[in-house]
């Protein structure tokens, strides 16, 4: 029980020359195969649903982005190039995902967003923002994409009115304010109810047990249970010197499936501005619920100070003297690259921020917090967890690294602003698995891959303890999930070399 380190079972290696980034996408069933994925379920299971047999849930297509073009695989009992598809080639992909319950795929390239059945296009959006895209987040059935120069557009999955049957991507246009500008972004998927604008105390919302005060919780670095009770936990229990919060009370525990009502999903947009501020917005309203200023020093606890900013037109700076001292303000702060809002724990709900600051990791856990009088504002508040991550890259990798990729990413279009992380696409960091096996055979519960030079596992055991587990295994990584019949409830992973 002394070792902390996971290593993967390797089913097969191959070579990705060029390969800056990739995702991994679920394909509809053909007909022959079985039923067509249907779409329109209101608590649909993320990507990688239930069932490792489920030939649905399987992912169809493995997407890997080079500098300047983009490959197709597809993913069956072989694993072969496609050549031709309804896929974007030409360029380099931003980013992937699904929507529709699966059922369609999303492809984003720097200067435009397609939609996908299989390998057909159904519909092509081309976007203009006065700079190529870098960075997308998707949330069935929403994906929001992010320009080079800050500017932030929005996409929801609607039916086709003028053709019929089918679906298209119907342009949002968020009531942001387009200064300070937005660096980063995510998208987040709540079920576990306590994300919410209504008071718990009138009913409104799922009832959340007494929290230790922040400071209390703050103290208390790690709590190793002294029984096991299962398998998963001889894998993930102990974790050595691992940081972890004291999340072992009872109440913590997953609860049997019973009469618990599962609440309805709900749909957040988090997104931190250059100046500072970190902001997130109800969808689709888009309607400011939190606001946290001088988010990139790293509070020990996130407070709401949204109240009034709404009036001023839903963002942090609505007067031109404000955004004066904002901006001579900004550059004294560290930058913000990437956040990632996560469910984890047993049904995700566990509400978990990872933020990425320069080369350094931030990690809040969040907590239902009720404030009198406070009417229409997200009802949490987050709490800082100690950890033990090392998240900076070693100066000669990366200077040698950055001609050939700066900032790190797929290709892009010249131009742009250094700050935002530059024209190019951004490399996500934050690695969000739903399912994934365990050496014992048994699903693990949700988790992130933190990639990059001290790849991480970042999981709720179940008996709730936070564990944070180093997987050392050739040198810088990133990865994917990666559920096929070979390969069922796995993942992909690459390295520099």
């Amino acid at each position: 029980m002394g070792q902390r380190s996971i290593r993967p079972q390797v089913v097969t290696t191959f070579e990705l020359p060029g390969c800056c980034d990739m995702w991994t996408v679920i394909a509809p069933q053909r007909r022959d195969q079985g039923e067509e994925v249907p779409g329109g379920s209101g608590d649909a299971e993320p990507p990688g649903g239930d069932g490792p047999d489920e030939g649905g849930g399987r992912h169809g297509f493995l997407i890997l982005s080079r500098e300047d073009s983009t490959m197709i695989l597809q993913t069956g009992q072989e694993i072969m190039e496609l050549d031709t598809s309804g896929f974007a080639t030409q360029g380099p992909t931003v980013g992937a995902g699904n929507i529709g319950d699966n059922r369609y795929i999303v492809q984003v390239s720097p200067l435009g967003i397609r939609l996908l059945e299989g390998v057909n296009q159904i519909h092509f959006v081309p976007v203009d923002l006065g700079s190529p895209i870098v960075h997308c987040a998707v949330a069935d059935p929403f994906v929001v994409i992010l320009s080079a120069e800050g500017h932030v557009s929005a996409f929801v999955l609607k039916s086709d009115t003028y053709g019929g049957r089918g679906h298209r991507l119907s342009l949002q246009k968020p009531p942001l304010h387009p200064v300070p500008k937005v660096t980063a972004l995510c998208l987040y998927r709540d079920v576990s109810g306590l994300f919410t604008t209504e008071s718990r105390a009138m009913g409104g919302g799922r009832e959340e047990p007494p929290l230790r005060p922040p400071a209390e919780a703050e103290t208390l670095i790690q709590d190793i249970s002294d029984s096991v009770d299962d398998e998963e936990e001889m894998l993930y229990g102990d974790s050595g010197g691992t940081l972890s919060p004291a999340k072992e009370e009872p109440r913590r525990c997953p609860p049997p499936e019973r009469h618990q009502q599962r609440p309805e999903p709900t749909h957040w947009c988090l997104l931190v501005r250059d100046n500072g501020a970190m902001e997130i917005y109800q969808l689709p309203e888009w309607r400011l619920v939190f606001l946290v200023k001088n988010f990139p020093v790293g509070q020990r606890v996130l407070v709401d100070s949204s109240s009034g900013q709404a009036a001023a037109g839903g963002g942090p700076s609505g007067g031109t003297e404000g955004r004066r001292e904002e901006v001579t303000r900004q550059d004294e702060l560290p930058v913000v690259r990437e956040v990632l809002l996560v469910g984890l724990g047993h049904r995700r709900s566990r509400p978990y921020l990872l933020v990425h600051v320069d080369q350094e990791l931030l990690l809040y856990e969040a907590f239902g917090h009720d404030p009198r009088g406070g009417k229409s504002t997200l009802k949490v508040r987050f709490k800082k967890v100690p950890h033990n991550i090392n998240f900076r890259e070693k100066k000669p990798k990366a200077s040698k690294k950055k001609p050939e990729a700066a900032p790190g990413g797929p290709g892009g279009v010249p131009g742009g602003s250094p700050r935002a992380g530059g024209p190019r696409g951004r490399v996500a960091r934050f690695r969000y698995f739903e399912d994934i096996y365990g050496y014992s055979g048994c699903l693990c519960p949700p988790q992130v891959f933190i990639c990059g030079p001290s790849p991480h596992w970042v999981l709720l055991t179940p008996r709730g303890a936070l564990r944070l587990h180093p997987m050392p295994i050739d040198g810088p990584v990133d990865s994917c999930p990666f559920h096929n019949v070979n390969c069922p409830k796995g993942f992909l992973y690459f390295n520099r070399q």
